[in-house]
């Protein structure tokens, strides 16, 4: 049985992160079962990342769905088109399987299946809340099986879909495969600061920014980098990279760079001393933090769905563990630039905190959010 994995890839995110790690992961006798074809993986960093050599790529655009009321119009017109390519793309395959990881994706499946009567089993895995509630229930009538990246996730489904789709959910965290990383090194201070993540007004760099003026004032010597990339065709996050370079210009900030995304994520992360992840937005999961844990590295992220559950989760496994804490020092109040100052500048003033704070990171993960369990997991859908 084929099983033609449906995934963009323009950029590579936390949903792009998932698939590609599962699918590099697969032995050669996984391979043989599964048979993955992916449709799309559209950029260079997709496809370097992609080290299973036994999986092809399909070169496949899905079109945009943002902009006006005649953008949109225009956007339907070219989503049908695409749903009828797919169709003619996989035709002749008698068993067959998709499984759809984005967003845009998931809206061709839909409008192949629905109205393009494209046949085989349809997988959908659920990385965001982005899609639109009306948009989400048809999908969860129309597929066979929903994914949830995290309990966020399912609770979220649940509370939009029929009482009679439930049974489709399955649950399948971001695993990250322990055996392979470097090994971690744990900070001695507080030195440089890692903002990971694509340059996207949900992910929060212009507070980092604030935060970042405000320490430069009281003298605090640490230098930031912010490693991501805008969308190319994303005329929204373009500005925002512009907005944010013009606040660094304006405020006269210093030890501040703006460098393109990594295709070696461990390695970077294991360079720096502190994590920053700051969606302003709630996500499914935080991939960022899991990370960026398994490097032994410390974290500090607005309170929002998705990074605020893994970090309550490291919290409490540290107090196991027999790290007493007042209150999890991983948090920091959603978009309070000050407040993430305060606790970026206790960190550099005290770096015994930071390291008691990171070292049980990976031992944390690999019991948690392990690789293996995901691939098992995944597998026994497939």
């Amino acid at each position: 049985m084929k099983i033609y994995f449906l995934d963009q890839g323009e950029f590579v995110g936390g949903a792009e992160c998932f698939l590609i790690d599962f699918l590099n992961c697969l032995s050669e006798k996984d391979t043989q079962q599964v048979r993955p074809i992916i449709i799309g993986g559209k950029s260079d960093n997709y496809k370097d990342r992609l080290k299973n050599n036994n999986i092809r790529i399909l070169d496949f655009d899905y079109p945009q769905v943002a902009g006006g009321v005649f953008a949109r119009v225009l956007h339907l017109k070219k989503l049908f088109g695409a749903a009828k390519k797919l169709k003619k793309l996989t035709k002749g395959k008698k068993q067959k399987q998709f499984f759809s990881n984005t967003p845009r994706t998931h809206f061709v499946m839909y409008l192949a299946k629905k109205f393009f009567r494209i046949k085989g089993r349809w997988i959908v895995m659920f990385h965001d809340f982005t899609i639109p509630k009306f948009l989400v229930r048809r999908i969860a009538k129309t597929s066979d099986i929903l994914i949830a990246n995290s309990m966020a996730t399912r609770n979220y489904l649940r509370e939009i879909i029929p009482a009679s789709c439930y049974d489709k959910i399955r649950i399948i965290e971001n695993g990250i495969n322990i055996e392979s990383l470097p090994d971690a090194m744990v900070s001695q201070k507080l030195e440089k600061v890692l903002v990971l993540g694509r340059i996207d007004q949900r992910k929060g760099q212009i507070y980092a920014l604030r935060a970042i003026n405000i320490l430069q004032k009281q003298g605090i010597d640490i230098s930031f980098d912010f490693i991501g990339d805008s969308v190319a065709n994303d005329k929204r996050t373009l500005k925002y990279q512009q907005e944010c370079k013009s606040f660094v210009d304006a405020t006269l900030l210093q030890k501040v760079r703006f460098l393109p995304e990594t295709k070696e994520v461990f390695k970077t992360i294991n360079e720096y001393d502190l994590v920053l992840f700051l969606p302003t937005e709630p996500e499914t999961f935080g991939r960022v933090v899991t990370e960026a844990l398994a490097m032994k590295k410390m974290v500090l992220s607005f309170d929002q769905t998705g990074p605020r559950e893994i970090l309550q989760n490291y919290y409490y496994y540290l107090g196991r563990e027999g790290v007493s804490l007042k209150e999890n020092p991983f948090l920091v109040t959603l978009k309070d630039s000050n407040e993430l100052a305060e606790k970026i500048k206790f960190l550099s003033e005290n770096s015994e905190s930071c390291r008691t704070l990171s070292e049980r990171g990976r031992e944390f993960v690999s019991k948690n959010y392990n690789l293996k369990e995901t691939k098992k997991r995944l597998l026994e859908i497939l």
